[in-house]
């Protein structure tokens, strides 16, 4: 929200204004951030003792998980520990508050409830259910009451910081003009921060005893909490690439090339990435050449295709060109079930408008990526490139505004449950799986609620990161300017890690049955020896591990990209 390294007088009082709005916006959003996770683990351990050591760890881990959740948050907007540590302690003072007031009272309430009911006072007992409901949803208020309290001392304390910095600097240095076709640090540090996210989901394909079993983590009578969430949190990463990948489009355009030139490029580019998915991600998909398994057009595939149609469209006018994208985005559910044929779709209809499977020479190939809508959003990220360009207040402003409209607009129509998504929410046996309901919105083809529910916190994301300066070797940058470098390696990563825990499980027997693709990948899973698979928590260490370990050899390969000019880097 602001920076404490602003310089003057003015800036300074920029940054104490800006603060105390940070300050609002942070207790309001950890309380409701709080009382959304207390909430969900209430309804996750409804059939559980609420003496249980379970129930009181969730509670622990959820505080631990806010806290440095919100450490980041402070950190980022203010690049002040000091803040970021106050901030953090606004989060673990509202889990406190919410589970003293709420919790507390609650089951208190529920117990007298029950000793009145046995009792034989029948009327009396439901009155103090009613009460302890009350109290339940009653509970955030107590959070966010005692969370302000102290709001206004953390304002003074970084508005103090802020002024002393600003009167030790002298004078406010003005925002510098972006040079045209100039990389934007925010954009990378977007596009890294999904790329982090993104080997979660895949590690969990390789790793996770319910992944490798074929249970889909989003079908709501298969899942639990936990595993849905790991999967819904990365639902932003895909439409973020498209995203970002015509963002990059434009600003190649802008670096002093022709349409022409970037024509080439888009069509070329894009030509090498469905390559790579039909050889090297075959390979890291299965650790095997056979060709009798199913051929996976995945994400390369798809933005390969979208490339070469972004290399036909950048010849529009720009008005033109969002005017599309925006239309096929909000229209493509409806014009796909007014002329969709007959079942079997054939593969050009698979290919271009659904999601499925075809039959190639007697081998399945498995499309999830269809390529409308997914074209728009690239050349909707192509056209967002020009907003980029404008000047730094102007472009933040907008991010802020439409990141929140697009996620209010995905929360408005989805309560509607009128159109937006083929697959509308539905009351489930518990409150918890009701709000996964709500947040299950289809994937393949991406739906217009799926797209607002993605792209908009994505924008505000991006205006988050617009405002900080970014180190080159911030994991964040250091990711971002090696996607295609990053995610070829990381597939490979986790899929070597899957055959190294087999290794250790099954003993030399793994040999047997590891070098094929894993159940996830499209084998049948009797292939494999009953259970196989790891807890969730083992996929989480192994993504960090990974992650980690990735780290230092994409700085490397950052630098030598940012040192060398060849022409072929740009491929890579």
């Amino acid at each position: 929200m602001f920076d404490l390294n602003d310089t003057g007088a003015v800036a300074a009082g920029r940054a104490a204004q800006a603060h105390k709005r940070f300050v609002m916006i942070t207790v309001a959003a950890l309380t409701g951030t709080s009382w959304l996770a207390m909430w969900l683990i209430f309804g996750a351990f409804d059939d559980m003792d609420l003496g249980s050591g379970s129930f009181y760890l969730s509670f622990a881990v959820v505080g631990v998980l806010l806290a440095a959740a919100w450490f980041a948050v402070g950190y980022s907007y203010t690049g002040s520990q000091l803040v970021a540590r106050r901030v953090a302690m606004h989060a673990a003072w509202a889990v406190g508050a919410w589970f003293l007031i709420a919790f507390g009272l609650l089951i208190l309430m529920l117990g007298v409830a029950g000793f009145v009911m046995s009792a034989g006072h029948f009327g009396l007992g439901p009155a103090f259910g009613v009460i302890a409901l009350l109290t339940f949803v009653a509970g955030p208020i107590g959070a966010f009451y005692l969370t302000f309290k102290s709001a206004g001392a953390i304002a003074t304390l970084c508005i103090s910081e802020a002024k002393s910095r600003a009167e030790d600097s002298g004078v406010s240095q003005p925002e510098q003009p972006r040079v045209p076709g100039a990389r934007l640090d925010s954009v990378d540090a977007l596009r890294g921060s999904v790329m982090i996210l993104m080997a979660l989901d895949h590690v969990r394909d390789f790793i996770h005893r319910n992944a490798l079993a074929g249970e889909q983590p989003t079908i709501l009578f298969m899942t639990t909490l936990p595993v849905f969430m790991t999967r819904w949190v990365t639902h932003v990463c895909a439409p973020v690439f498209m995203f970002t990948a015509g963002i990059g489009a434009y600003f190649y355009l802008r670096n002093g090339r022709t349409r022409a030139q970037l024509s080439q490029f888009l069509v070329t580019r894009g030509l090498w990435l469905i390559v790579l998915e039909l050889t090297v991600m075959r390979l890291a998909y299965n650790f095997n050449l056979g060709q009798s398994y199913p051929w996976l057009l995945l994400i390369l595939w798809i933005l390969g295709l979208c490339m070469m149609a972004l290399a036909a469209l950048v010849w529009l006018p720009m008005r033109v060109l969002a005017g599309i994208s925006v239309a096929t985005i909000v229209l493509h559910q409806l014009a796909a079930g007014a002329i969709s044929p007959e079942p079997p779709a054939g593969p050009s209809w698979t290919l271009l408008f659904q999601a499925g499977f075809f039959q190639a020479g007697g081998t399945f190939v498995a499309t999830p990526y269809p390529l409308v809508p997914w074209f728009a959003v690239m050349a909707l990220g192509f056209c967002f490139g020009e907003i980029l360009e404008w000047p730094g207040p102007e472009r933040r402003r907008l991010m802020w505004r439409l990141g929140i409209g697009m996620s209010g607009a995905f929360v408005v129509l989805r309560a509607l449950n009128v159109y937006g998504d083929p697959s509308p929410w539905e009351t489930q046996f518990n409150p918890v799986m009701t709000v996964l309901s709500f947040l299950n919105t289809s994937k393949y083809p991406p739906s217009l609620l799926f797209l607002l529910m993605t792209l908009g916190p994505a924008l505000l994301a991006l205006s988050v990161f617009d405002r900080r300066t970014f180190s080159r070797t911030n994991p964040l940058i250091v990711f971002g300017r090696v996607p295609l470098f990053y995610f070829v390696l990381h597939f490979v990563a986790a899929h070597l890690a899957s055959f190294a825990l087999a290794v250790l499980t099954y003993g030399t027997a793994a040999f047997s049955f590891m070098f094929q693709p894993v159940p996830s990948m499209g084998t049948d899973p009797a292939a494999f020896p009953q259970d196989f698979g790891w807890p969730l928590g083992v996929a989480y260490a192994v993504w960090i591990a990974i992650v980690v370990a990735l780290y230092p050899l994409c700085r490397w390969f950052a630098g030598v990209k940012e040192r060398t000019p060849a022409w072929w880097l740009s491929y890579v």
